[in-house]
């Protein structure tokens, strides 16, 4: 029981890493386009 909830902890960081990861490239090509 205790090896699923760790399991899904993980899961859930990777998905946050994931998340946080798509968000910054994709403010870096909204800033790259405003400058040309």
């Amino acid at each position: 029981m205790e090896e699923q909830r760790e399991l899904q902890r993980s899961k859930f960081n990777i998905t946050v890493i994931l998340y946080e990861t798509a968000a910054l490239v994709f403010s870096l090509k909204i800033h790259l386009k405003l400058n040309f």
